[in-house]
This record gives structure tokens, C-alpha cells and sequence, in this order.
């Protein structure tokens, strides 16, 4: 299958085309535009989820360059569809990682509750990403939240974690088997009653600290409780 590289690009660069500021210059001082009206320095606070995809990394050493590319360009496109049906945004994706954040531009009530939603949504429809890309994969997700700062880039928004708010995230995908959903104890505490939960593994802390709880999401349902595993 010939491939036109230029396309490629080009398609890539529309499907991750970043939210532009029509001002010229931003400052503390400024409002971003719109409905936002949030002057850079701001904080918000978001639903942050990290996904790590496994199955591409090894396919590096079989196949050519362009076609390592395509996969990666199929991966980003289906998996940036299904999470703008959640209205999350994909903040940064470098290699098979991606975070993407729930609660930006705007902050709206349920951000939590999407951000679990699109998590078991792409956990639970993996084969239609196998069958985009004709190999297998895995994913393991962890999901945290906490503060963002406005900030800017030249004319772009740019939101910058604040603390461990995408850190957590990670160590919570990296603690998570294939095809988990892991979230920190302080979305548990949101998702009460709302969430089938179990026991997840605890995370180690430096310096004598305790431990981290961590909580596997299972599915949507009502009557959340912890049960033994």
C-alpha cells in the first residue's frame, strides 16, 4: 500500500490543530476569548487521564518507518474521536502515551464522570482499535484530578499541571494491567454511588510517606462499594 506522506501530515495537523488566542500578546492581565474569560495564570480544576497503549513499541523493528507512522496516525485519530465524544481534550500525545484532560476550556460538573465514561469506553471497544490498526494492543489507564494554570504559548492556551496532577495519572497507568482502569482515592471519593470499585494495588511513597491507594473501575453502576479481591 503506497502511502502519501504529505496527506499524512497534513490530516494530523487538522485533527490536533491547537485552540488559537486571536490576541497578539497575553499577560496576566488578559482575558482568554470567548466564553471563557479566564486571565492567564488562572487555575482550574480538571479530570486528568493518562492512557498507555502497548502493542506498537515492538512493531517499531518489523516494519518501515511510513508505515510505524500510519499506525500511529490511526491510533491518535481513533482514539481523539471517541475522546471528543466525551468533551475531553487530548493535551500532549508522545508515542503511546497520551494525557488528556476533562474540564477544559470549560469546567462543567460531570467532568469526573466523563472522564470515567471515556476510559470504559475505550477499554471496552479495543478490538474495533485492533481491527484500525491489524495488530493487537492493550491499554492501561489512570485517572486523577486536580489543578491546572492558564497559561500561553505565543497566541495558544496552554494549561499547565500544577503539583502531582498529571504525575499521579501516570503512576496509576503504569500500576494498571491491560485493560484497567485505575483512579486515585480522591476520584473514588467522587464517584461514589455511582461506580462498581474494587481495591486496587497501593503505589509506594518516598520519604516514609503512606502508601497510595489506588481503585479499579469496573463499570458504570449504581451502589458503588469496595469489594474484597
Amino acid at each position: 500500500e503506497n502511502i502519501d506522506m504529505t496527506q499524512l501530515v497534513a490530516d494530523l495537523r487538522r485533527l490536533d490543530k491547537p485552540e488559537e488566542v486571536e490576541t497578539p500578546i497575553l499577560t496576566a492581565d488578559t482575558s482568554l476569548p470567548g466564553r471563557l474569560q479566564l486571565p492567564v495564570g488562572a487555575r482550574k480544576q480538571v479530570a486528568v487521564l493518562w492512557i498507555d497503549i502497548d502493542g506498537l513499541t515492538g512493531l517499531s523493528a518489523k516494519v518501515a518507518p511510513e508505515q510505524l507512522f500510519k499506525r500511529h496516525y490511526q491510533l491518535l485519530r481513533w482514539v481523539r474521536k471517541n475522546i471528543d465524544n466525551y468533551q475531553g481534550v487530548v493535551q500532549r500525545a508522545i508515542d503511546d502515551h497520551l494525557l488528556v484532560f476533562f474540564g477544559v476550556p470549560r469546567t462543567q460538573a460531570d467532568d469526573i464522570d466523563r472522564a470515567l465514561q471515556c476510559a470504559l469506553y475505550l477499554q471496552n471497544h479495543q478490538s474495533e482499535l485492533e481491527a484500525v490498526l491489524g495488530i493487537p494492543v492493550a491499554m492501561a489507564i489512570g485517572i486523577h484530578m486536580g489543578e491546572v494554570a492558564v497559561g500561553a504559548q505565543s497566541r495558544r492556551v496552554r494549561y499547565v499541571a500544577r503539583g502531582n496532577t498529571t504525575r499521579l495519572a501516570r503512576r496509576l497507568s503504569a500500576a494498571a494491567d491491560h485493560g484497567e482502569v485505575l483512579t486515585s482515592e480522591q476520584v473514588f471519593q467522587t464517584i461514589s454511588g455511582m461506580y462498581r470499585v474494587k481495591p486496587g494495588p497501593e503505589m509506594r511513597s518516598r520519604g516514609g510517606k503512606p502508601n497510595i491507594l489506588s481503585y479499579r473501575v469496573e463499570s458504570r453502576h449504581f451502589g458503588t462499594r469496595l469489594e474484597a479481591t
